[in-house]
């Protein structure tokens, strides 16, 4: 019994191990060719794939000329449900990806954002769960 709790306790929890470490995330807007900067520095330009870190909501902002720049916030994610019951069965799991934030991953799905005119009001933090009511119920809501 001792060895088998010895095992369970070295080993790393299932979503820490069985998920990667980092996600790639498309991007597009209207209109295209919008520079993507994250932390201020550009990652590419649109339509464009951007490669973001596991457990990590960055704030992304797209910028063209002739138009506002638009904060984009990437949200995150709860693992699949297999994931999630291997964690409740074996209750150390859990602990191990709550600590290496395996538990909440990066939503991958498309971003497609539609740019306002710099003549226009400023566009708030654009938010999948504010235009994706299928999002909304799967995404973390605190900001």
């Amino acid at each position: 019994m001792r060895l088998l709790l010895a095992m369970v306790a070295a080993l790393p929890a299932c979503a820490t191990i069985g998920t990667p470490n980092r996600f790639q995330v498309p991007i597009d807007s209207t209109p295209s060719d919008a520079v993507v900067l994250c932390d201020g520095a550009e990652v590419g330009r649109t339509p464009c794939v951007v490669v973001l870190p596991r457990g990590e909501k960055p704030l992304l902002t797209l910028r063209k000329d002739g138009f506002h720049d638009q904060p984009v916030q990437v949200e995150n994610v709860f693992p699949p449900l297999p994931f999630l019951v291997i964690d409740i069965i074996i209750f150390p799991f859990i602990i191990v990806d709550m600590a290496s934030g395996a538990k909440w991953q990066v939503d991958t799905a498309p971003l497609s954002v539609q740019l306002m005119p710099a003549t226009a009001q400023r566009p708030p933090i654009w938010r999948r769960s504010d235009y994706d009511v299928d999002a909304a119920r799967e995404t973390s809501r605190p900001r």
